[in-house]
């Protein structure tokens, strides 16, 4: 169970994180909007509620607390991971002048264990 659970996570971390690269990189090409850290904090968000969603009904099913309770908790982890990625793509794309792309691949891989870590343990605790 343990081993599917990690399989099932990574699956819908790469389908979000999919969904995050796609509205990101709509944003910063199609829109320009001219940052690449605000252009990930919109797109974080979008790739949140792809997770969450994927993470309550497919990766954690067994879990006790109410969906209210699992969403508050989802929200402010993800609230955190959000804006380290955001501070992260500012700093490495907006100020140092990195390819954005690059430093996206660098944060989602810390966010990968990050993410596992604080869904099993924090937001759909058994």
């Amino acid at each position: 169970m343990y081993l599917n659970n990690k399989i099932l996570f990574l699956a819908n971390g790469a389908f979000a994180t999919i969904i995050h690269y796609a509205v990101l990189n709509y944003i910063v090409e199609e829109i320009q909007l001219g940052s690449a850290g605000v252009s990930s904090l919109v797109s974080s968000i979008v790739a949140s509620f792809v997770s969450f969603v994927g993470n309550k009904y497919i990766v954690f099913r067994i879990h006790y607390d109410p969906a209210i309770i699992q969403a508050t908790r989802f929200t402010a982890l993800y609230l955190i991971m959000a804006l380290f990625h955001g501070i992260f793509l500012h700093t490495w794309s907006d100020l140092i002048g990195w390819d954005y792309r690059y430093g996206f691949l660098l944060a989602v891989t810390v966010q990968i264990v990050g993410g596992f870590l604080g869904n099993k343990y924090f937001v759909f605790k058994r």
